[in-house]
């Protein structure tokens, strides 16, 4: 799809820098959002089903809606 954009050589690469820039900025909410969340760390750590899914079964309260986010 690149070729058919005007200026080609100018604007491709300047779209996939301001994807990174979105990625990193996204990603970065996302995990202040998740250490806001996160509840008892220590729990998190030592948690058998991942750090990810503990963080999502302390904020939600249920199993079945955790592991639909982790989905």
């Amino acid at each position: 799809m690149l070729p058919e954009i005007p200026h080609a050589a100018i604007e491709g690469p300047k779209i996939m820098v301001i994807c990174v820039g979105i990625g990193t900025f996204t990603g970065a909410v996302f995990l202040i959002v998740l250490l806001f969340v996160a509840g008892n760390m220590d729990e998190v750590i030592s948690s058998s089903a991942g750090p990810l899914l503990q963080i999502f079964i302390h904020s939600t309260n249920s199993n079945a809606g955790a592991i639909c986010l982790l989905m």
